[in-house]
């Protein structure tokens, strides 16, 4: 039997480690004061992702030490309770001042799962307990257009350049075929955006569990589809609202089983 007081301490912890993430990153943005390097892997990180990861882990040890921690910057240990935590998801945009990056929270456990997804420039809180709010207000699944060529698509992809074909050839057929598919550069962002019907749906190709976790509770919570299909090398996920899932699922094994 759920514990319904104890999850909503679990989502509170996670909603006040999110605003107090945003914080931080709303500070350094305005203030260029953060020191830039690059991973093994090629990726960007700044110190404020190293900063803010560690505050959540600190945090979430501390209060819950029997739980596990994956996050982006650090540990990456899964179990019955697991948080999985992107400190900035969108970190090249937060370099370059493009004000599209939020602090991504998500947590698992056999009989309660969640994410909280904060945007700290435009002070939007996404969330999902029993249902998914977009500051405080309910978002769900809703008819979206009609004609396929005007669909708005979100999409993302790992920095992994031995998939670049695959991301041109999907690229390639989905805007010629849906028009507006668009690279935005912050997953957990542009699957908040389907939920909340900004958008009308989002494929990631092999991206990371810290890119996801958070904004595929949300998505599900909403009413949405979200699949985790695998084409040989590749995992693509696809968020979509219930009236495309054929249409994007259809388009995705056109061009990854041929």
């Amino acid at each position: 039997m759920e514990d319904t007081s104890y999850n909503k301490f679990l989502l509170n912890t996670a909603i006040a480690l999110a605003y107090k993430a945003g914080a931080v990153l709303r500070r350094s943005f305005f203030t260029d004061n953060f020191e830039v390097r690059f991973k093994e892997d090629g990726t960007k990180v700044t110190s404020v992702d190293i900063e803010v990861e560690k505050m959540i882990k600190d945090e979430i040890t501390k209060t819950f030490p029997s739980h596990k921690f994956f996050g982006e910057e650090s540990e990456k240990e899964e179990g019955e309770n697991t948080w999985y935590v992107d400190p900035i998801d969108g970190t090249s945009n937060f370099i370059k001042k493009v004000p599209f990056f939020t602090t991504s929270i998500g947590f698992e456990s056999p009989n309660h799962s969640f994410g909280v997804v904060y945007s700290p420039i435009t002070d939007e809180l996404f969330y999902s307990f029993e249902n998914s709010y977009l500051n405080g207000n309910l978002i769900s699944d809703v008819e979206g257009e009609k004609d396929e060529s005007k669909l708005q698509i979100g999409f993302c992809h790992s920095k992994d350049r031995k998939i670049l074909e695959d991301v041109i050839k999907f690229y390639s057929v989905f805007k010629k075929r849906f028009g507006e598919t668009r690279k935005f550069g912050a997953t957990s962002l542009e699957m908040c955006y389907v939920a909340c019907s900004r958008l009308d749906a989002f494929v990631g190709i092999n991206i990371s569990l810290w890119d996801f976790k958070a904004s595929y509770h949300i998505c599900k919570k909403a009413g949405l589809v979200v699949k985790e299909l695998e084409f040989n090398n590749l995992s693509v996920l696809m968020c979509s609202k219930r009236s495309y899932v054929d249409l994007i699922e259809g388009a995705l094994e056109e061009i990854f089983n041929n």
